[in-house]
Order: structure tokens, then C-alpha cells, then sequence
């Protein structure tokens, strides 16, 4: 009798555990390639991964209790041919994509856009858009004759154009250095220049995106380098460094440059 209710009190406790979503350890599953799951799906806290470029469809209605759905990019797709069922307030998708618009606690009748596709009805469904920062930048600097550049995180890092510039404001391409496409590890980098000026290195994505870095003045007689300080519009306001159109830098030794992006 006593090891009948033992028994009875362990499976009360894993049906209150599972149906609070609190699973001593969550699990997680990647799918890397497009697949088809039939049948109803019910995330008690799981973490499920949808791959660049890869669709996960659902033959039947998802019910996500505490659970995660993570796009890996911007062509992950999740088909639901049933209902989406939300954790209300909470984060349902997360989605890494440079072009996304948050969706929160949505509740209508069917959806279909470039990345989620629901038949039936939507219930509190939110989708929390991370927009990935192609390159983590960790240094940059020119000593001398060459520019070192090094990064912690690449994300579809095609490869990097070195521009030159005698003014600051015109420039044309001076090389090329290979990325190293997806990686989390320390990469140095370094470019062997030519002539005294400016130098800019612009990060491109396999998708054409790019992204400038700061703008260097590279002299070979010396180990000096000054570096930009701020980036004014022509109003003189302090802008980010990405601002499009005329802008004027201002570097650590004083001097200032305009240039237009």
C-alpha cells in the first residue's frame, strides 16, 4: 500500500512539473534541413532551432507552454497547417534576420508572410526580432604599412574591400581580404598598404549587405595612428558612425575630414 502511493505521488509530480513547464532540464532540437513533423506539437519549455534556409512544417496545431522557437536567419520558415497557440507575454519565436518586425500577443485568423505561415487561428503568438551583427569587431588599427583588423563573432562574412583615399572623400577599392564566413572564434587580419592616406575597410555579407568600419590614416614612416573621436552632420550634430549622406569625422590629433557614404 505504502509503494502504491509513492508511486501515485511521483506521477502527480511529473504531470504538475510538465504541465508548469518546469522539466528539471529543457531540451533542445535543431533541424538543419527542411522537415515535415505530422501531428500536434505541445512545447513544454523546449528549445527548437529552424536553420538558415531551412522550413519546418507542422501537419496539425502548436501549443507552446514556456517553450522557444529560434530562426537562425532570415530564410528560416515554420509552416502550420493548425493552430499557434502563444505563451502569452512571452517570446514564442526569436528571429535573427537584419529586415523583421516584432509581433506581440497577435491573435487573428490565419497569417502568412516570408517567414511564418498559420491556417487556423492565432492565440497571443509573439516573435521577438534580433537583428545580427554581421562582424563583432575587437580591433583596428594601422602600424606602419599594415592594417590589423581582428573579430570575435562572423556571421555570413563574405569577405572584406580595403578602400583608399588621399582626401577622406573619394575613394576607390584597394584590395580584398577573404572572411571566414560563420565562426565564433578570434580572428586576426591584416592588409599590406601601399601608400600613405586614408583607409577604410568595409565588411560585405554573402548577401551584398556591407558595413564600413572606422576610417584610418595609415603613415608608413611612423607607428602612429590617430583615430576617429565623433562623426557631426553639416548641422553639427553628433551622429552614429553609419549616418548616410555628408558627414565630418573628427580624429584624435584634431583634424577633420568630410565624407559622404
Amino acid at each position: 500500500m505504502e509503494t502504491k502511493t509513492i508511486k501515485l505521488i511521483t506521477i502527480a509530480l511529473v504531470l504538475f512539473c510538465t504541465f508548469m513547464g518546469l522539466c528539471c532540464q529543457a531540451q533542445e532540437t535543431f533541424y538543419y534541413q527542411d522537415t515535415t513533423l505530422s501531428g500536434d506539437v505541445s512545447n513544454y519549455g523546449e528549445t527548437i532551432t529552424i536553420g538558415e534556409n531551412v522550413t519546418l512544417s507542422i501537419i496539425g496545431s502548436v501549443n507552446n507552454f514556456n517553450g522557444k522557437i529560434i530562426m537562425m536567419g532570415c530564410n528560416s520558415k515554420l509552416n502550420i497547417t493548425g493552430s499557434f497557440t502563444g505563451n502569452y507575454n512571452g517570446v514564442d519565436i526569436e528571429r535573427y534576420c537584419s529586415e523583421c518586425i516584432n509581433m506581440v500577443n497577435v491573435t487573428q485568423t490565419g497569417v502568412s508572410n516570408d517567414f511564418l505561415s498559420v491556417v487556423g487561428n492565432l492565440s497571443y503568438v509573439n516573435v521577438l526580432c534580433i537583428i545580427p551583427l554581421p562582424v563583432e569587431l575587437i580591433k583596428l588599427d594601422c602600424k606602419r604599412n599594415k592594417i590589423n583588423w581582428s573579430t570575435g563573432v562572423e556571421i555570413n562574412n563574405s569577405h572584406f574591400d580595403v578602400n583608399y583615399s588621399n582626401d577622406g572623400v573619394n575613394w576607390i577599392k584597394d584590395g580584398m581580404v577573404q572572411g571566414n564566413g560563420n565562426t565564433n572564434d578570434i580572428i586576426n587580419y591584416e592588409y599590406n598598404t601601399t601608400k600613405n592616406g586614408y583607409y577604410k575597410v568595409t565588411q560585405i555579407d554573402y548577401d551584398g549587405v556591407s558595413t564600413d568600419f572606422d576610417v584610418l590614416y595609415c603613415n608608413g614612416n611612423t607607428t602612429s595612428l590617430k583615430y576617429l573621436i565623433s562623426t557631426y552632420n553639416m548641422l553639427g550634430q553628433e551622429v552614429n558612425n553609419n549616418t548616410k549622406g555628408l558627414v565630418i569625422q573628427l580624429y584624435s590629433d584634431g583634424s577633420k575630414i568630410k565624407v559622404f557614404r
